[in-house]
């Protein structure tokens, strides 16, 4: 019975230490977000593969401005042919974004990285929704700045 309860409590302080809040979207702007948060948003419509379109990223811009003590990494994940394509188009767009986020003049709290196919969520790439799904950004709360 003993090592039942301490299996139990070992469980839920794992749980409560470790857990992780995923947004599927752009979170409210009163919602806490704590340190380890990830938020998947489809990757804005792009201008021929190197561009993203300016308006459309206000709700990101918005988003980093929200606190500048908070530090973000951005990582940009696109499928587009081989490994080589999508590392080279996703890196393409990570310095795009960049130069708009230097020009909407957000802090320097972030970090953008591209990582082109490597960190796919969904696997099976004969699923119609393989491109669709793994095309994304995915932005994380590291750490308070």
């Amino acid at each position: 019975m003993k090592t039942l309860c301490l299996l139990l409590v070992f469980a839920l302080l794992k749980g409560h230490l470790y857990s992780q809040q995923v947004y599927f979207g752009y979170p409210q702007f009163s919602d806490p977000l704590d340190q380890g948060v990830v938020i998947l948003v489809n990757l804005p419509e792009n201008i021929d593969g190197r561009f993203i379109r300016i308006e459309d990223l206000d709700p990101l811009v918005e988003l980093l401005k929200r606190d500048s003590t908070l530090r973000w990494t951005i990582r940009i994940n696109i499928v587009l042919g081989d490994e080589k394509l999508s590392l080279i188009q996703s890196q393409s767009l990570s310095q795009n974004l960049t130069k708009i986020l230097v020009h909407r003049k957000v802090c320097g709290n972030y970090q953008v990285v591209g990582e082109g196919r490597n960190k796919p969520i969904l696997t099976d790439a004969t699923d119609p929704r393989y491109r669709r799904l793994n095309s994304r950004l995915e932005i994380e709360l590291e750490y308070p700045r």
